[in-house]
C-alpha cells in the first residue's frame, strides 16, 4: 500500500490497520485519479492480511482515513479527514451504522493549524486524527486543528464538559495527535 495511518491489536495474533492506495484515472472506477482506503486485519504468525471494508474517493489528497479501531466482531470505528467526520462501518453489510460529522458542532470560521499554517476550511480544518470507542460507549475524537479532545454520546453528541482543550489556546493543548485514553480502572479517567 501508499500510505500507512494506524495500527491497533484485535488479539494477540491479528492487528488493524488503516491503508491507502493513490491510484490513477486508469486504476479507478471513473475517469479520474482516486484514491482507495483500506480496513486490513493481518495475523501476525502468518502474514495473512484481508482488507474487510475498502472505499473508492475522488482524487488523491492526504484526507484519510487517519485512524480505525475494530469495536465488535464486524464493526469498525474511522476517522475519516475528507468529511471531517467519524463512523462506524458494519464490515458484514458494507453499511455505515452511525456518522457524527464536525459541522455539528464547530463553525468552519474556527480551526486550521497554527504549526504548519494551514488556512482551516476547506483546507486542513479540523485535521481529525484519532477516534477511540470508551468502555461506556462514548467514542472520544482528536480534533487537532483545534487543539481540542471531544466526547461524543453516539444519541446526545459533543458532551462538553468532559471537551479537553480549547480552540487555539495552546497552553492546553496544541495540536495534539493520537490521544489514547485511560479508564478507571488502570488508574484514570485520564488522557495522554
Amino acid at each position: 500500500h501508499d500510505e500507512y495511518y494506524d495500527v491497533d491489536p484485535i488479539n494477540q495474533t491479528h492487528v488493524v490497520v488503516a491503508a491507502m492506495d493513490e491510484l490513477t484515472a486508469a486504476e479507478c472506477p471513473a475517469s479520474h485519479p482516486c484514491t482507495l482506503e483500506t480496513i486490513l486485519v493481518v495475523n501476525l504468525d502468518t502474514k495473512y492480511t484481508k482488507s474487510v471494508y475498502e472505499r473508492y474517493r475522488k482524487g488523491t489528497s492526504e484526507n484519510e482515513w487517519h485512524d480505525v479501531d475494530r469495536i465488535g466482531e464486524s464493526r469498525y470505528l474511522v476517522a475519516e479527514m475528507e468529511r471531517e467526520s467519524v463512523f462506524i462501518v458494519n464490515t458484514s453489510t458494507e453499511m455505515v451504522t452511525w456518522r457524527w460529522d464536525s459541522q455539528s458542532h464547530y463553525n468552519i470560521s474556527t480551526g486550521g493549524s497554527q504549526a504548519f499554517t494551514t488556512p482551516g476550511w476547506p483546507e486542513d480544518w479540523t485535521h481529525l486524527n484519532d477516534v477511540e470507542q470508551l468502555p461506556d460507549g462514548r467514542i472520544m475524537v482528536s480534533m487537532r486543528n483545534h487543539d481540542e479532545i471531544l466526547f461524543i454520546n453516539k444519541t446526545t453528541g459533543v458532551n462538553n464538559s468532559w471537551t479537553i482543550g480549547e480552540n487555539d489556546d495552546t497552553s492546553i493543548l496544541f495540536e495534539q495527535h493520537n490521544p489514547d485514553y485511560i479508564p478507571e480502572t488502570r488508574g484514570g479517567p485520564a488522557v495522554i
